[in-house]
């Protein structure tokens, strides 16, 4: 199928009633001519889309989705197939015969029995078994397992760079960014309003949309009074005029960053709702408190949009969908739901809006400490409690209440009652300085805990050296040989490495923490050496050098070890300390001398 035709497609699964031609038509913007002749040639016996007095309507939604999953995405690797099986099977819980697999995806079915071995080889440890009976692929083992694989390609799939500016740059002129940026720097400043990464991010891109229309016929402005400061900044930066929609927007978006916006009860019962079904699809854990308010902001601002037919074009839809498939499958079914709930369409554009707040919230998630808040619930004391914490660490934590009995592993435990059997932090209720203090100390021993860890893990003996080496290039060359030759990564390591370094050095002054364009590894590792005497690095003098190399999954890795090491290596005598060490059970040894500084 072409594009006009998965969109066709997509349109109709968004509605269970007739849908008029000339409404098809209206929202891709193309005749109605157009639209008969694409609904044939995807259906010309009518099997599955049936012509109504009342316009078009899916008979058959599963043949639908499955023609859409087909058309859109074409597996080619071994990793492409292992995640469309695993769709089928897990998520849409089917099981597919493995000779209807090989025709829609154009392999052997010697090589999807390879698919399967390996798939059981890489998913042993989380008790899943991939296998054949009676002809069809299934799959053994228990809810948590499930769980465990769903999350993890989540985690693959919900990419850090969502949540900074560096990939709005990639899609919008860097110039554009940067001064958008900075209007909305000045206006928080100006409004004394605190917003973390990645509610600066969200304002940040949905008004890089609105300069990128740039209207120059029209004349609309903003209502409210921080909504005209925002209108003047941007007419002062781009020279634009808005429209109705933009203006509003604007208006929105202002209210947004003060905390000041209200949506309607049936917006916010519909994100309540769409959010647990999410979860509970999907297996993932979304925080309300960071989540709702920006996804509740954006679709009290879709459907003013969608009753006002002023849809927005997304130069951002073929990235997310290409690099994150799974997320964009959970914003076509939030798509689906906000299409039946509210009686509007929405095409492509404005289901990759969706799925870039689920995925830059899955991914700042990720990316935050936990704070797991017990408190009971006496005369509103614990949402007291709650509200406290998140006013006090919001910016920097991810807040989650939990009762006594299901507090997870992981995280740190700050409980306002004692805990038998639990390392716990025991505050007062009332959370009075002093508390809040051990908390602040609480969260950041934290990191360098795990930084020591991850080096003590991430390294091995066969993976140090030292001595003096002629260039950056054959240094990555043969410290990428030795990860590829232990069996730590995958060929093209020094390739991708060096294709990285072209970009921009990684080398800080002293140090180096080179790493692959994209991933490469098959276990995540690190390398380390050593130069004493120090070595020219593209015009800089380094004398140690960790070459990262993070499985896929691994997305924590340049969280909890990259960005503290360098932190930490930005102290000369930090760094002295290191170039002293001969041997790698001397470099284990700063490692763990790393917990006193």
């Amino acid at each position: 199928m072409n594009h006009r035709q998965q969109e066709v497609l997509r349109l109709l699964l968004q509605v269970r009633q007739p849908v008029p031609a000339a409404r098809l038509a209206a929202a891709m913007e193309i005749s109605e001519r157009s639209i008969r002749s694409y609904i044939h040639e995807i259906d010309p016996e009518g099997t599955f889309i049936q012509s109504t007095s009342r316009g078009f309507v899916l008979a058959g939604r599963g043949k639908a989705r499955a023609l859409l999953q087909e058309g859109a995405f074409m597996p080619e690797t071994h990793e492409e197939r292992a995640f469309w099986i695993i769709r089928r099977v897990l998520l849409d819980g089917e099981e597919p015969e493995l000779l209807e697999v090989c025709d829609l995806l154009a392999v052997s079915a010697s090589t999807l029995r390879q698919d399967l071995v390996k798939m059981n080889r890489a998913h042993q440890a989380d008790g899943l078994r991939f296998g054949l009976r009676k002809g069809c692929i299934t799959c053994t083992g228990d809810e948590e397992s499930v769980r465990k694989v769903i999350s993890r390609l989540l985690r693959q799939q919900a990419p850090g760079e969502y949540i900074h500016l560096d990939f709005l740059r990639t899609v919008f002129a860097a110039r554009i960014v940067d001064r958008t940026a900075a209007v909305w720097t000045r206006l928080l400043e100006q409004w004394q309003a605190d917003a973390n990464e990645l509610r600066f991010v969200n304002l940040v891109s949905h008004t890089v949309l609105i300069v990128c229309r740039r209207q120059k016929d029209r004349s609309a402005w903003p209502q409210t009074e921080k909504g005209r400061q925002l209108a003047g900044l941007l007419q002062k930066e781009f020279g634009i005029s808005l429209s109705v929609s933009d203006a509003r927007d604007l208006d929105e978006m202002a209210l947004q960053a003060t905390g000041c916006q209200q949506v309607s009860p049936e917006i916010h019962a519909w994100c309540e709702s769409v959010t647990q079904y999410l979860e509970d699809r999907y297996f993932v854990k979304i925080s309300r408190s960071s989540f709702l308010p920006l996804f509740e902001a954006h679709a009290q601002q879709l459907l003013y949009r969608m009753k006002s037919h002023a849809q927005i074009p997304n130069p951002m839809t073929p990235n997310i969908r290409a690099a994150s498939p799974l997320i964009f499958e959970m914003a076509v079914e939030a798509a689906v739901s906000f299409s039946e709930t509210f009686g509007c369409t929405l095409d492509e554009n404005e289901t990759a809006f969706f799925a870039l707040h689920i995925g830059t919230q899955l991914a700042w998630q990720q990316e935050q400490p936990k704070i797991l808040a017990v408190c009971p619930a006496w005369h509103g004391l614990k949402q007291q409690f709650l509200d406290r914490l998140q006013a006090q660490f919001g910016h920097q934590a991810l807040i989650e209440e939990h009762t006594p009995q299901d507090v997870p592993e992981t995280g740190l435990i700050v409980s306002a009652m004692e805990l038998p059997g639990r390392h716990a932090l025991v505050v007062s209720p009332f959370l009075n300085p002093q508390d809040l203090d051990r908390i602040a100390r609480a969260l950041h021993p934290a990191a360098g805990n795990s930084l020591i860890q991850g080096l003590l893990s991430l390294t091995a003996p066969d993976l140090f050296s030292t001595g003096n080496v002629q260039n950056a290039a054959t240094l990555i060359e043969q410290m990428a040989e030795r990860l590829v030759d232990h069996g730590y990564a995958k060929e093209d390591l020094a390739c991708l490495v060096l294709e990285r370094e072209q970009f921009a050095s990684t080398a800080y002054g002293g140090f180096a923490i080179p790493h692959p364009q994209k991933p490469a590894a098959l276990v995540s590792a690190a390398a380390v050496h050593i130069d004493p005497a120090g070595m020219d690095w593209n015009g800089q003098r380094v004398y140690a050098v960790f070459l990262l190399c993070p499985r896929a999954d691994d997305t924590r890795l340049f969280h909890t070890v990259y960005e503290p090491l360098i932190r930490l290596l930005q102290d000369e005598s930090c760094l002295r300390s290191l170039t002293r060490c001969s041997d790698y059970r001397q470099f284990c040894a700063w490692v763990s001398s790393l917990e006193s500084l």
